[in-house]
């Protein structure tokens, strides 16, 4: 189920309906799916397989493994731009890796590159994200 929501978020962008200026639904005839809906419990799901899998009992490369997981879903869902789901994901993902017990060290490592990530996208394509720096402008 998840490669099925997987597929269907990545297409997306090539056949999905665009509603108020954000390209997030697919058209099934019948009735419009938003796959992000669908892919989340999964996303959970696969990211808790990874991360007890019994090959990988041993090794940090279990949390490298969920974190380009992670990565494959968010950078289909900041070309549409959907950045709450975004959020969500990488909140469900971090409590999920502090719950199998990461040390810190990976928690600080991970916070850093996604703040530089983060930033790099507003100041690199301010054209697809200006709205968060217009949202922040005006909180503060």
């Amino acid at each position: 189920m998840f490669a099925l929501s997987f597929v269907f978020l990545a297409l997306v962008p090539i056949i999905g309906v665009e509603v108020k200026g954000a390209k997030r639904w697919l058209d099934l005839y019948f009735f419009r799916l938003q796959p992000i809906e669908l892919l989340k419990p999964f996303f959970i799901l696969m990211t808790v397989k990874i991360l007890t899998l019994e090959k990988l009992k041993n090794s940090q490369v279990k949390y490298f493994f969920s974190f380009l997981l992670l990565c494959s879903v968010i950078i289909l869902l900041i070309d549409q731009p959907d950045l709450g789901q975004s959020i969500l994901l990488i909140g469900s993902w971090v409590f999920t890796v502090i719950i199998s017990g990461v040390s810190i060290f990976y928690i600080f490592i991970f916070f850093s590159t996604f703040l530089i990530l983060f930033a790099s996208l507003l100041f690199f394509l301010p054209e697809k994200f200006g709205y968060i720096t217009n949202r922040m402008g005006s909180r503060f």
